[in-house]
């Protein structure tokens, strides 16, 4: 009896030594339990501050962004309150020119001055090309402005030799035109033909170095080619030429100005006084037209400008002498001319723009896969 007690004290030692080390554990494990939740709660309160200041930060950004549109739209507004002044002063400073401008022709016009001094300030004859003179005074080619500088700012018959003859006219017999060539890239043939002029001074001309002088007015829907003209320079075929006005070749019809095109050809002065021809082709381009229901756009030309200028070698005053060319009394064959230029079509204008969309995606699939 007294040896089962002794075993049954042992096994509730024993029994009690395990529940000291269970309870031991389990305290262990509160701890832990404890301790996690405690990191727990501290990454939660790290979330939480990291998110509030997200929070602060979009909001921040947003009044940021809205400040600096608000900033930009205000300095929009101020530039284009400069811009008006700008403008304001430009129209202000032209019109003082135009004053200064009517002030000095009225100096020049007075009965102290006369019809020769007049014509040398309002014209300077020692510039190669009329058309330089022109765009000094105007930005863009208007028929009307273009008009007013050769009849009152271009001195004809300004020049010593020819005293008593400032209004001699030169008249060609025959102004033939007609275009030559393919409907996008063709050339303006014109003909010029002289007779025997009649005037007493003409022969006192020969000793002065004559050019012939054609202007040629384009309209906004064609070009002529800087580049292309210079090499016909470089040939031989005329003395000198240069365009003027819009020479941008990529603009459309309906986005360029109108341009000019100066012909020089060298002449003998015996041309005023025997019968003679004058031929040039002038190579014109086709711009992109507007689209037009007809598939076609018309361009005219008028007929050109044509003038003589005779000079002496040396670049004095009054030693260049220009003579205009009368084409009232000509025979005309064609002078004003019609070119018919290809353009595309409305209906026509979803269908091509299919048709392009699909071969740049099948272009792009292409060079994809390969």
């Amino acid at each position: 009896m007294k040896i089962e007690l002794d075993q049954l004290k042992s096994k509730i030692q024993t029994l009690e030594s395990h529940v000291s080390k269970s309870s031991q554990e389990v305290k262990k494990k509160d701890e832990i339990i404890a301790e996690k939740e405690k990191i727990i709660q501290d990454r939660m309160n790290s979330i939480e501050t990291l998110q509030n200041e997200i929070a602060s930060l979009e909001k921040n950004g947003v009044l940021n962004a809205e400040e600096q549109a608000y900033k930009l739209k205000g300095d929009q507004e101020k530039q284009n309150m400069e811009k008006v002044a700008l403008e304001t002063r430009v129209t202000k400073a032209e019109e003082k020119i135009h004053d200064l401008n009517s002030k000095l022709e009225d100096v020049v016009e007075s009965p102290n001055s006369n019809s020769n001094s007049r014509n040398a300030k309002a014209f300077s004859p020692f510039k190669k090309f009329l058309m330089q003179s022109y765009y000094d005074r105007h930005t863009n080619l208007h028929d009307s402005d273009f008009e007013n500088f050769m009849s009152q700012e271009v001195p004809f018959g300004f020049c010593e030799v020819l005293p008593n003859n400032h209004n001699f006219l030169l008249r060609p017999s025959v102004l033939k035109r007609n275009l030559i060539g393919g409907s996008s890239h063709p050339s303006v043939s014109t003909l010029i033909k002289f007779p025997t002029q009649q005037s007493k001074s003409l022969s006192e001309l020969l000793s002065y170095s004559c050019e012939f002088i054609i202007i040629e007015r384009l309209s906004s829907g064609v070009f002529a080619d800087p580049f292309e003209l210079q090499r016909l320079v470089q040939r031989g075929v005329f003395n000198d030429i240069a365009v003027f006005g819009d020479t941008n070749l990529e603009l459309p019809s309906f986005l360029s100005n109108r341009s000019a095109v100066e012909i020089h050809l060298d002449v003998d002065p015996n041309i005023l006084l025997e019968p003679s021809d004058i031929k040039i082709e002038l190579p014109l381009h086709a711009r992109y037209q507007p689209l037009n229901e007809s598939g076609y756009c018309t361009v005219e030309f008028g007929a050109p400008d044509m003038l003589v200028r005779c000079s002496t070698k040396e670049n004095v005053e009054n030693r260049n002498c220009f003579f205009k060319l009368k084409i009232d009394d000509a025979n005309l064959y064609d002078a004003d001319i019609v070119w018919s230029i290809p353009s595309g079509r409305k209906a026509h204008a979803e269908i091509v723009s299919g048709v392009t969309f699909i071969a740049v995606l099948l272009s792009t699939l292409v060079i994809v896969v390969t």
